[in-house]
């Protein structure tokens, strides 16, 4: 592979590597990492920052009710296939799975597909921190004694100027704040410990921020990403779409009930007690013993008021086992499911995911993010690493990086626009819409299943594959594009319900107060 040789320098001492600085060490930003280090021949030099603490520390934690599993499938096999050893220790950190399943019309029925299970097909589901953490491992066993890495948690992005291209750090633990006897009136802070391409300081609220420069800045700090806001400012053609997707829902970990087994992977189709969901497996406790991540949720348009209304777990769990008898929900876990705080679904769409000028990308949920309904987000976030570290990997020359960059947005924001929209098409708003999906997901399912040349694959089925999800939506595109104008309706009549209340609460708030609602205000 040429280097990275300015026209400048040719013929002279050898350039100095790319700085690549990372935001973010989730699933994305770790392969792009393992990429650049491991085929680059010392052109990259990477600094990744996370806001969170290392995955490892809290893989010795016992997991907190919240953390939900997630599944990984061809398509983020065959990313993670290019980095020698990487897919096996992904893979050591989950559980393949070989068969899914329904709850339908009060029975758990057998989905058609079957998988193989003498082969390694990708379908392996674990969780974010478990995978994080055996991709980091996998990293630091490689890389973590070269200078060419640099990987530093606790630390929040708090400010990116594209101009100067430099990207600024505050230490989350101790709250950006250090004691006055270390400041040192030379240098502005001590550095030790510190290495890499930074500078320290104290801003002028008296907090620690470290500044970095940058040849290429990567945004995978997910959807509240502040990469992303720096470059709206800076870019004038940037756009975006953000909206709620009007669901929610629960997370809850449990242990294998003895009418399933660890490696199935369940969807609640039928929507019991008004709640869909799935149930997926999990990684181990810290005791050994395999879990599975139980998922309920609803639309707010349609909230199940029956389950709203229950008060203490005991409650919650006399309702699951009505519900869903063959579930057995643990009372703990019933009184986690009914006194946590429901998540609400986001969806995100960018125009662009690079900025030329400030030489700036964008990955992961930080480009497309969208509800968990096909399983495809850690697995599309996956393939943009690794569409992004081929370009990079193909310059010849730190000039063409612009180029390159414009290049991964032509072909990313496809995928990530075709992810949002499958991943929509799944979770109807409308109840007629979700059986009538549920029902067609599974006769598409046994007509490709008999005759495969003739029928394409269901969605959830096909996603799973590496067939490019923009291909998939034109395939499925007069199914998918009815639900979302379906979705779009229901939002927009919830969205007016939700007016209406509000304004009936402020008039009568007005009448408590003895003022007529109805009387005209004098300026």
């Amino acid at each position: 592979m040429p280097p990275l040789v300015p026209d400048d320098q040719a013929g002279g001492a050898p350039p100095e590597p790319m700085k690549v600085v990372i935001v973010g060490a989730g699933p994305s930003g770790l392969l792009l990492a393992h990429y650049l280090l491991e085929k680059g021949n010392g052109r990259f030099r990477v600094s990744i920052h996370e806001a969170r603490e290392d995955p490892r520390v809290t893989m010795k934690r016992p997991p907190t009710p919240r953390r939900y599993s997630l599944g990984l499938s061809q398509r983020g096999k065959a990313a993670l296939d290019k980095v020698d050893g990487l897919w096996a220790a992904v893979k050591a950190a989950g559980v393949p799975t070989k068969l899914g399943k329904i709850w339908l019309f009060g029975r758990l029925i057998e989905l058609p597909g079957r998988a193989d299970p003498t082969k390694d097909d990708g379908n392996v589901i674990t969780d974010r921190t478990a995978l994080c953490a055996a991709m980091l491992e996998h990293l630091m066993a490689k890389y973590g004694d070269t200078k060419l890495l640099e990987v530093r948690f606790n630390q929040s992005c708090t400010q990116v100027d594209m101009d100067a291209r430099t990207v600024t750090f505050s230490d989350v633990q101790t709250g950006g704040l250090l004691p006055i006897d270390r400041i040192n009136a030379a240098t502005g802070i001590e550095t030790a410990g510190v290495k890499g391409f930074v500078t320290a300081g104290v801003n002028g609220h008296g907090e620690v921020v470290y500044t970095k420069e940058y040849d290429l800045l990567v945004g995978a700090d997910g959807v509240r990403s502040v990469v992303r806001g720096s470059m709206m400012q800076h870019l004038r053609s940037f756009d975006y779409e953000q909206r709620d997707l009007g669901s929610q829902w629960l997370v809850a970990n449990i242990p294998v009930p003895p009418a399933t087994e660890h490696n199935w992977m369940i969807i609640l189709g039928s929507k019991p007690g008004g709640l869909g969901g799935l149930l997926l497996p999990s990684t181990l406790s810290l005791e050994g013993d395999p879990t599975m991540c139980l998922v309920l949720g609803w639309q707010i348009a349609e909230p199940p008021e029956p389950w709203l209304a229950l008060k203490t777990g005991q409650e919650a769990k006399e309702f699951l086992e009505r519900h869903l008898p063959w579930l057995q929900v643990p009372l703990e876990a019933a009184e986690s499911l009914v006194t946590q705080r429901p998540s609400r679904s986001m969806q995100l769409k960018c125009s662009q995911y690079h900025d030329a000028d400030g030489r700036a990308v964008l990955m992961g949920d930080a480009a497309h993010s969208t509800s968990p309904s096909i399983g495809q987000g850690c697995n599309t976030s996956l393939a943009d690493a690794a569409a992004l570290a081929s370009l990079l990997l193909g310059m010849s020359d730190a000039s063409e990086l612009p180029g390159v960059l414009e290049r991964y947005s032509a072909l990313r924001v496809p995928e990530g626009h075709a992810l949002v929209d499958l991943s929509e098409s799944q979770a109807p708003m409308k109840v007629s819409l979700a059986l009538g999906n549920a029902i067609r997901m599974f006769r598409q399912g046994i007509c490709h299943w008999l005759l495969p040349k003739v029928f394409i694959k269901p969605v959830m089925t096909a996603a799973g594959t590496t067939q490019p999800l923009a291909e998939i939506y034109r395939l499925h595109k007069k199914d998918v594009d009815r639900v979302l104008d379906s979705n779009r309706q229901e939002l927009k009549k919830l969205r007016e319900k939700e007016f209406r209340t509000k304004q009936a609460v402020f008039a009568n708030a007005d009448n408590t107060a003895g003022v007529d609602p109805t009387a005209k205000k004098v300026a």
